[in-house]
């Protein structure tokens, strides 16, 4: 992941995402239901942020969501998640970039045990793989130098992907 040097401060709010570049350059904001997740900058230079969801029916952002943007503040892609996307985003040096998703009991699609899955994108948005879980997964992942994926579901498991 890179450091904020190109962008300047970088934060978010419930209904905003917010880029302040040095005080010449043009500043941006895109607002939508952004709860709950860190931005994340890409080697590329790209903005990753998970999108909470929200049964709220005037929300751009229903149901989670995966969005990623440029550093101008245009929409590069973005991915439906679930109902729920708990957490920010993390980059590998590749670019991949890992988010964990959740349900509730009565939004499980299917009725099966499903409650959670930790997914992998490409750069280009095209999901890489899903471990499918049957606790919510909570929090960001991290990542090590072995591109060991280390990740928290319903608060009481530690899970290490690679």
């Amino acid at each position: 992941m890179k450091a904020f040097n190109r962008l300047g401060l970088l934060t978010t709010s419930t209904v905003l995402l917010h880029a302040q570049n040095p005080p010449s350059l043009q500043s941006w904001s895109v607002p939508g239901l952004i709860e709950g997740s860190s931005p994340a900058v890409g080697n590329d230079g790209r903005i990753y942020i998970g999108a909470l969801g929200s049964s709220r029916p005037d929300s751009d952002f229903i149901p989670g969501k995966l969005l990623v943007f440029n550093t101008n503040g245009s929409t590069h892609w973005s991915r439906s998640l679930g109902p729920y996307a708990y957490g920010s985003p993390s980059s590998d040096q590749g670019d991949r970039i890992y988010i964990g998703t959740g349900y509730t009991s009565n939004q499980n699609p299917g009725g099966d045990v499903v409650l959670g899955a930790m997914k992998a994108f490409k750069p280009d948005g095209t999901l890489e793989w899903e471990f499918k879980l049957s606790q919510q997964v909570f929090g960001s992942p991290s990542i090590d130098l072995d591109v060991t994926l280390y990740f928290v579901a319903l608060v009481t498991y530690l899970y290490a992907l690679r």
